[in-house]
């Protein structure tokens, strides 16, 4: 599942084409009334999720109900099942204390999380790719005020009210299946010939614009809001704008631009007294990434044209089709859970698809522009790249995972016979930034470096409990794509050797000389360098190299450096590409790597 308790259940590809979803409007304390409804609706239907918009419990102040209180217990203690995942966020209101006292109890607190069998809270913002691939972004409560946004509510995941600034890192997630915002986006019902039903007049969440642009950049296909007491509303699908970050795709050779089209729908509450619609069913393919998806008769133009400050279409696209002839690109099949830490400037800064002119070097034009680095969908090590290689997925945190390495260094048969799988992985940000000083927000930053040192620290005391050591490296250059450390086992009996090795291999190189560093003190270094961490080494210690501008650097100086110290033929497998597995050799080491690191998996 994609709740931080079930990150390591990475999902294959699905064999199937479409996945069916239920979507439900907010239940306001009636979910025990609803439940047999669902349960009933899929044994005859086999629904892949359900969502619930908006408020799921009472209201706080709602004491005059006294069942309300025996409901939650029983929700908690299992004598009321859940017969499918189901998904929930923040509505207006703050969460009954006995669900928030469930959630601080568990780990990952910061992530949401199970609050009992099949029922997920997901916290108030983030983003989900469930085992099935489907991939929701989320936006809970209401935008801000003036005075919330200057509370202090670091770590306060069930507050009812997000700020724009939140809302606009979610711009990172990139795309989306399916957006649920509680407010509703500015300007929604322009361009659509149906009128919002004139009950919600006073009675709607408000219109926020800071939604508006969250969905005008992830173009999801499905953008469910909040219709409160008896408003439903299905606008016509809009056709989503062509953003430069796709035109510099299709320049750069791209197979297609993520246009397509957007349905917005409004569910009124469940159970409300003029039965309004409150009930959603729909398909979502999830197979084909690629697929060109043919545009409904009533789609019209996007609401959103020539509003706020994303990206108009300044340019005509390449004459490579008409726009609905593009394959609708959308996001990853792995199965995790992203909070708002994500950024969405590239590696030099620049916010994606804002670069313009100043990609060109010394103004000479198209010959001498330098190509730009891969964005979060061609990286390889980006989860939202349809293509990256999920097989190899081993622990998904709330900031970084693990993987398993392709062409790894070590082997079994290296390892000490108590290690029987390769060992070699990697540590690897969430966020798609070459180095770890240009994610955008500190304490974005701060949290994936404190999690990257924790599951190097989990990876060392696996190792030695299996009479190894471990060493880590990374190669860290602002001009990269998307930074990431190795983690790589080794013989207790070699690790002595291993720092004068670095350092006499440097010398050999004309590199230069390792330091001494302490803490994160590179947190905020744009310069290129080299590190390293031994087993042992004082806590917060690093050796660091610096990396000289425009001279040539080794990107496999650290696997080769190891490689010298294993000795028996390691230094044959220097370059991953010489020692490349087969899937099914990489399915065999990703399991007996899971099965080995499941009792330090701090993710479970």
């Amino acid at each position: 599942m994609a709740i931080k308790m079930y990150s390591n259940n990475i999902p294959q590809e699905p064999a199937f084409s479409f996945l069916k979803n239920y979507v439900i409007g907010a239940t306001h304390g009636f979910l025990p009334a609803f439940l047999p409804k669902l349960s009933a609706l899929h044994s005859k239907q086999q629904f892949a999720l359900a969502i619930i918009l908006g408020d799921v419990f009472s209201s706080p102040s709602d004491s005059e109900d006294e069942s309300k209180d025996e409901f939650i217990q029983k929700l908690l203690s299992g004598e009321i099942e859940i017969p499918l995942p189901t998904y929930f966020s923040v509505g207006r209101n703050e969460l009954p204390q006995q669900i928030k006292d469930i959630l601080e109890s568990r780990e990952g607190k910061d992530s949401g999380g199970e609050v009992c069998s099949n029922l997920f809270f997901l916290g108030r913002k983030g983003v989900l790719v469930t085992s099935e691939g489907v991939r929701i972004v989320f936006l809970g409560g209401r935008e801000a005020s003036g005075d919330e946004e200057g509370e202090n509510v670091e770590g306060n995941t069930t507050r009812p009210w997000y700020t724009a600034q939140e809302a606009s890192a979610l711009k990172g997630a990139n795309s989306a299946d399916i957006l649920v915002t509680y407010d509703w986006p500015a300007n929604v019902d322009w361009n659509s010939k149906i009128p919002v039903p004139k009950a919600a007049e006073g009675g709607l969440p408000g219109k926020s614009r800071a939604v508006r642009e969250l969905a005008r950049r992830l173009r999801p296909k499905y953008h469910f809001i909040v219709g409160e007491e008896e408003v439903f509303w299905e606008r016509e699908p809009y056709r989503n704008e062509v953003l430069e970050k796709d035109r510099e795709r299709m320049a750069l050779g791209g197979t297609g631009v993520g246009v397509g089209a957007t349905r917005v729908i409004s569910l009124a509450n469940w159970g409300n007294k003029g039965k309004v619609k409150s009930l959603y069913a729909f398909n979502l393919n999830v197979s084909d990434r690629t697929a060109v998806e043919t545009l409904p008769p009533n789609t019209t133009e996007s609401p959103y044209v020539g509003l706020g400050n994303t990206e108009s279409r300044k340019r005509p696209l390449p004459d490579t089709g008409t726009a609905d002839e593009f394959p609708v690109e959308v996001g990853a099949n792995g199965a995790f859970f992203w909070g708002d830490r994500g950024q969405s400037r590239d590696n030099q800064g620049i916010e994606y698809g804002r670069r313009g002119k100043r990609w060109r070097s010394g103004g000479r034009g198209h010959d001498n522009q330098p190509r730009p680095p891969p964005g979060p969908g061609s990286c390889f090590f980006c989860l939202s790249n349809p293509t990256s290689a999920k097989h190899l997925l081993v622990s998904i945190g709330t900031d970084a995972y693990l993987t398993t390495a392709k062409g790894p260094l070590t082997t079994a048969a290296i390892n000490p016979p108590g290690l029987s799988f390769p060992g070699h992985v990697l540590v690897i940000p969430l966020s798609h930034s070459p180095i770890l000083a240009h994610i955008d927000d500190a304490q974005s930053k701060k949290d994936t470096y404190t999690e990257m040192i924790r599951y190097r620290g989990a990876l060392d005391a696996m190792f030695s409990s299996r009479s190894c050591g471990a060493v880590c490296f990374e190669v860290a250059r602002p001009t990269g794509v998307h930074t990431h450390w190795q983690v790589l086992p080794l013989r207790t009996s070699l690790l002595p050797k291993v720092e004068d090795a670095f350092k006499e291999a440097a010398q050999k190189e004309n590199y230069g000389d390792f330091v001494e560093s302490f803490g994160d003190q590179l947190g905020d270094v744009e310069s290129s360098y080299f590190r390293v961490w031994i087993s042992g080494m004082a806590e917060g210690k690093w050796l660091v190299l610096a990396i000289k501008e425009r001279e040539y650097f080794d990107l496999q100086f650290g696997r080769r450096v190891v490689a010298g110290v294993i000795g028996g033929g390691a230094e044959k497998r220097v370059n991953w590409k010489d020692c490349e597995q087969s899937i099914e050799e990489e399915v065999e080491d990703a399991k007996g790597f899971k099965d080995g690191f499941k009792e330090f998996d701090f993710t479970l």
